[in-house]
């Protein structure tokens, strides 16, 4: 496809990326959604001389229209994809229910445990069952108290299994091609036209989207997720702007009064990834074995030994990643309140109680029990208080609905998440 230089010269076609409408890249083993041709048209056709693609051309502005507005209901839009990482992302996608009751039931965690799959697990081996085998034991689900689901609900399970498929390229996306070719025709004639309107100039080769990149520019900087933040995420992302970083250290410095000592400061790789993860509205999540102080110099993973149950309830022996002891989690946790107190999502009162909470802990049980202890805080971060933001939204809109008021600010929940964290008494007698 075509755009022009600052000179009016043409440059040559861009390759269409594997991810649609420039979105991050999930590591390049996606299929392309369909209609991000249309989005691509769009920014050759923005990229043209001045006045030449609305006055000269005699095209309407309403022919161009973004492609998520009029893309199918059964497919997710450049949006929704970006959203979609995990089973629970893209159930939650395909309508299956996901509001939890009082004993933190909901249709969702149903449906995932009748599959075996851990809320986080990525899609592809739901994708691999066949259709026809997902939809006969679909049948026998059945919710709290020997429940039906209901047709709706199981048509959104079904939904969900067919686009992990297609997500996958396991089966195709609905038919386009007469739109895709339609809309190449216009292409071919914006290029023409605009050959002629330039006195067909030679053309000049500028910097474009490689495929497999998600619309990305050779040679940008870019942060692997996998490295700095989570080693699950394999997902690519490009740094917050200097302004932003500065913005959000004055924000540190105007809260506490100080510059954040080097030893808790992030590193920009490291506050851009929490920065990404938290405008996808998830929970800002830091792996410790490879998120802590300096960017844990060289990127090297920590490692951790210690006792764990095993089937049986019996003590055994482990080694995981993540910190050693509770000093270097401390460490860790240090750089991740910092990063939170520089984005103004969480209060520093509230970080300073989890930290005590965990320590207490430790003080109780000791360093025999520091992998349970881990995991227990692991599983806290990573799960549970994203469950937690959701049910707050939850009793945040009925309560609206209701003509009421709460405290919880939906735009800005991970504060009162961790104020809830320490209170979690039944999941902390579960896990630890």
């Amino acid at each position: 496809m075509i755009s022009a230089n600052a000179a009016g010269g043409l440059v040559t076609p861009l390759a269409t990326p594997l991810t649609p409408g420039g979105s991050a890249d999930h590591g390049g083993s996606l299929t392309p959604l369909p209609r991000s041709l249309e989005a691509h048209v769009n920014a050759s056709l923005n990229a043209l001389p001045h006045n030449q693609q609305m006055q000269e051309y005699g095209w309407a502005e309403g022919d161009w229209t973004d492609a998520s507005a009029s893309a199918s209901a059964m497919i997710p839009s450049t949006e929704d994809y970006a959203m979609i990482t995990d089973v629970f992302s893209l159930c939650e996608w395909a309508g299956v229910p996901s509001e939890q009751d009082e004993q933190d039931n909901s249709i969702l965690r149903s449906l995932l445990d009748f599959l075996g799959m851990p809320p986080q697990q990525h899609f592809r081996a739901f994708a691999q069952v066949s259709a026809a085998d997902f939809t006969a034991e679909l049948s026998s689900w059945k919710l709290e108290g020997d429940r039906s689901p209901g047709l709706i609900v199981k048509g959104a399970a079904e939904l969900a299994h067919m686009t992990a498929r297609r997500l996958c390229g396991l089966d195709p996306w609905p038919d386009n091609q007469a739109e895709v070719a339609a809309l190449r025709q216009k292409l071919e004639n914006a290029e023409s036209q605009a050959q002629a309107s330039i006195g067909k100039a030679p053309p000049v080769v500028i910097a474009a989207p490689m495929a497999g990149t998600g619309g990305r520019l050779v040679n940008t900087p870019i942060i692997k997720l996998c490295q700095v933040l989570d080693q699950k995420l394999d997902s690519e992302i490009t740094f917050m702007t200097d302004d932003e970083q500065q913005a959000a250290l004055e924000i540190y410095i105007k809260v506490m009064e100080i510059a954040p000592h080097p030893d808790i400061t992030p590193t920009p790789d490291q506050l851009s990834a929490i920065h990404y993860i938290m405008s996808q509205k998830r929970a800002p999540y830091a792996d410790m074995s490879v998120y802590g102080p300096h960017g844990q110099r060289a990127l090297r993973r920590q490692k951790l030994t210690g006792k764990q149950f095993d089937s049986d309830g019996n003590l055994i022996t482990v080694e995981l990643y993540g910190p050693c002891n509770l000093t270097a989690w401390l460490a860790s946790y240090a750089v991740l309140g910092t990063s939170l107190i520089m984005l103004k999502a969480v209060k520093r009162a509230h970080l300073d109680a989890y930290r005590e909470f965990i320590i207490e802990l430790h003080n109780t049980f000791g360093d025999r029990y520091w992998v349970l202890l881990y995991q227990a805080d692991v599983r806290m971060r990573q799960e549970w208080m994203d469950a937690c933001r959701r049910g707050l939204i939850g009793q945040h809109q009925q309560m609206i609905s209701m003509g009421g008021y709460t405290s919880f600010d939906p735009e800005q929940p991970w504060d009162m998440v961790w104020t809830e964290a320490v209170k979690a008494d039944k999941f902390w007698q579960k896990e630890f």
